[in-house]
C-alpha cells in the first residue's frame, strides 16, 4: 500500500510539473457545466449500414455497405419506440444541425477516425445555427385554433402570428411536407435564437411582412430588432439546463493529446473484437452472453447492440448486475446504467470479473482461443453531453385550470365553500 501511495504521488508531483512546463500551450475544449444524463432521448443515432438496402432520405441513392451513416429517431407508431430514418455523411449535416456530439447516439461506439469526422461536422454546424429566412413566415391568424409553440395557448383569429416551417420533426420526416409552427410575436422574441432567427436579423427580413398594416410593422419591428453580438437571450431546454450555460474551458494540451491517445487505442482494441464477433452466428453471440451472466431477457434484441456489449466485456471484463436492484447493466452515452426503469443506478466505473469463453467455441473461433483477459478501466471522453430536445421547444406551460370556470348542477350535498376547495385541489392535481 504504501508503494503504491508513493508512486500515486509521484505520478502526481509529475504530472503538476508537466501541467506547469506546458502552461503556454492549452487547447480549449467546449464541455457542459450540467451533470450528464444518461436517460435522456437522443435525436439523432449514429451506425455503420449493414447492407446495400438501406436509403439515404435527402438524396434517394443507397447507401454502401459497412459506410458510415446518421439517422434522424422518429416515433414508430407501431410500436413504443423510434425508428431511425437513415442519411449519407454529407447528407445529414445538410439537413440537420446537432447542439452536441451527446446528441447522437452510439457516437462513443464509433471508430474513433469516425468520431472526429462527426465532432468536426458538429463543432462547424453549431457556430452557424442560423436557420434560412425563407423558412420564416409572418400573417394574420386565419383561426382561433392555432397553438403558440413557446406558452401552448390559442392564437386569437386576426392577430398576429409568426410561424417557422419544421421539416425535421416526426411528423413533418413521416409525410414529406414542412409543417409551419406558429409563435405569439412577443414568445417568438424569447426564443428566436433557439429556433434559428439569429442576433443579426430583423423583421422586415420575414416572407409576408409587407403584407401586414403599417401599425403592425411597427411592433414587428420594435419587438424584433438586430441584437447585439454579446446579448443572447436566457433560453431553457427540457432538463432545466440554460441553452447557454456552456463555458469554454482550457485544458493543457498534454492532457488532450493522452486523452484522445488513450480514447484512440480504446476504440481500436474494442474494434479489433467487434471485426471478429460479427462473424459469429446469433445463437453463439448469446450463448456467449448468457456464459457470462448477462440477462438476455432485459437486452436490446438488436444483434449490434449485443455485438458491442460483448466487445466491451472482453476488453474490460464482464459486467455485474446492478447493486441496488439486481438487473442488468449496460453502456449508454457515456456511462452505465440499469435496464431498470424504475431505478437510478448510474456510475461510470462498474464491478466487472473476467470475460469466460466456452471451450467448443474456443475450438471454433481462432480469435478466441488466443483471447486473455486483462483489466482495464473504460476512458470516457470529455465532450459535452447537452441532450436537449430537438425540435419543439416549450415555454412556461399555462395551468389548465387558470381559464375554466365549474359549473356544478343538482343538490348540492356539501357547503359551497368546500366544493370551492375541492376544485382548487383538482385543479393542481391535473396541472
Amino acid at each position: 500500500m504504501s508503494s503504491n501511495s508513493s508512486d500515486d504521488n509521484s505520478d502526481s508531483s509529475k504530472a503538476s510539473s508537466s501541467s506547469q512546463k506546458s502552461s503556454s500551450s492549452v487547447h480549449s475544449v467546449e464541455v457542459s457545466h450540467e451533470p450528464i444524463n444518461l436517460r435522456a432521448h437522443q435525436p439523432y443515432i449514429a451506425g455503420y449500414a449493414r447492407s446495400n438496402y438501406s436509403g439515404c432520405r435527402e438524396c434517394q441513392e443507397d447507401i454502401p455497405k459497412d459506410s458510415l451513416r446518421l439517422g434522424r429517431l422518429v416515433a414508430d407508431a407501431r410500436y413504443d419506440g423510434y425508428t431511425p430514418i437513415w442519411f449519407h455523411f454529407n447528407c445529414f449535416f445538410k439537413k440537420f444541425q446537432p447542439r452536441t456530439t451527446g446528441d447522437i447516439s452510439n457516437f462513443t461506439l464509433m471508430r474513433y477516425e469516425d468520431q472526429k469526422l462527426i465532432e468536426q461536422k458538429v463543432q462547424n454546424h453549431s457556430r452557424r445555427r442560423q436557420a434560412p429566412i425563407s423558412s420564416f413566415l409572418v400573417e394574420y391568424a386565419r383561426s382561433g385554433y392555432s397553438t403558440c409553440l413557446w406558452c401552448d395557448r390559442n392564437i386569437p383569429i386576426g392577430s398576429v402570428r409568426i410561424g417557422r416551417n419544421d421539416e425535421n420533426s416526426d411528423t413533418p420526416l413521416l409525410i414529406g411536407t414542412p409543417i409551419p409552427r406558429w409563435f405569439h410575436i412577443n414568445c417568438f422574441a424569447r426564443c428566436r435564437q433557439k429556433i434559428g432567427f439569429g442576433s443579426n436579423r430583423s423583421a422586415p427580413e420575414i416572407s409576408g411582412f409587407e403584407d401586414l398594416k403599417r401599425f403592425d410593422q411597427q411592433v414587428l419591428i420594435t419587438k424584433l430588432p438586430p441584437l447585439n453580438e454579446n446579448r443572447r437571450t436566457s433560453v431553457k431546454n427540457e432538463y432545466g439546463a440554460e441553452a447557454s450555460s456552456s463555458e469554454s474551458l482550457s485544458f493543457s494540451s498534454d492532457d488532450y493529446s493522452s486523452l484522445e491517445e488513450s480514447l484512440a487505442s480504446q476504440s481500436n482494441l474494442m474494434y479489433s473484437y467487434i471485426d471478429n464477433l460479427v462473424k459469429l452466428k446469433s445463437s453463439e453471440l448469446n450463448a456467449l452472453l448468457e456464459d457470462n451472466g448477462y440477462d438476455l431477457s432485459s437486452m436490446s434484441d438488436d444483434r449490434v447492440d449485443k455485438i458491442y456489449a460483448l466487445a466491451d466485456a472482453m476488453a474490460f471484463g464482464t459486467l455485474r448486475s446492478c447493486p441496488k436492484c439486481g438487473d442488468q447493466i449496460i453502456f449508454r452515452i457515456a456511462g452505465f446504467i440499469c435496464v431498470n426503469e424504475v431505478c437510478d443506478y448510474t456510475t461510470s466505473l462498474p464491478a466487472r470479473c473476467p470475460f469466460f469463453v466456452n471451450s467448443w467455441l474456443k475450438n471454433k473461433y481462432q480469435f478466441l482461443e488466443e483471447y486473455q483477459y486483462v483489466r482495464r478501466d473504460r476512458v470516457m471522453p470529455k465532450t459535452q453531453y447537452g441532450c436537449e430536445s430537438y425540435y419543439p421547444v416549450r415555454g412556461t406551460r399555462f395551468d389548465p385550470g387558470e381559464q375554466l370556470r365549474l359549473l356544478l348542477l343538482g343538490v348540492r350535498k356539501k357547503s359551497r365553500r368546500r366544493a370551492r376547495r375541492r376544485s382548487s385541489y383538482w385543479s393542481r392535481k391535473t396541472s
